[in-house]
């Protein structure tokens, strides 16, 4: 089973508060385009971050551990700028 993402996370929020008897099917496909572009972006966006962190924080060694230099919360913050949940 996989993980919900937070793109489909919004999708559904968002599904359960539009009624889509009142979108017009322009609007509808423009978003589910959004969706789909939403969907792409974040997927590259968590494999640049997970290789970028391996390129930048993890410290290679013989004995196959992972030493790293940061952890991942804190190369997360320092990669986005910090939490922007709202509360």
């Amino acid at each position: 089973m996989s993980k919900q993402t937070a793109v489909d996370y919004l999708v559904k929020e968002l599904g359960d508060i539009l009624d889509a008897r009142f979108i017009k099917p322009m609007q509808d496909l423009l978003i589910v385009n959004a969706v789909n572009k939403a969907k792409k972006l974040e997927r590259e966006q968590m494999i640049d971050f997970a290789d970028n962190y391996v390129d930048n924080c993890v410290i290679p060694n013989e004995n196959m551990a992972i030493p790293t230099i940061m952890d991942v919360p804190n190369y997360y913050e320092q990669t986005y700028g910090g939490n922007n949940e709202s509360n």
